[in-house]
């Protein structure tokens, strides 16, 4: 595995526990990088043209619009 999560077969990724690297810290916090940096390599790799990181909602306009028409929406107890 290399700093991207790239393993020896082109387009398969690692994180976690088989994921194994110099430095690596071996924690969970380490596991929920190392599924960060796989997940946005995977994403490269099956689109190239796609942005270098991928958007969590509160980043993505439509997901942001989304939650304003939910948190704006009337409820019956209004």
């Amino acid at each position: 595995m290399n700093q991207l999560a790239e393993t020896s077969v082109p387009g398969i990724f690692t994180a976690g526990d088989c994921a194994v690297r110099e430095g690596k810290v071996r924690l969970i916090a380490g596991a929920f990088i190392d599924a960060i940096v796989a997940v946005n390599s995977a994403k490269k790799f099956l689109e190239p043209a796609a942005a270098g990181m991928a958007y969590v909602s509160s980043h993505n306009e439509l997901f942001r619009e989304k939650n304003r028409a939910l948190h704006n929406k009337p409820t019956s107890s209004s």
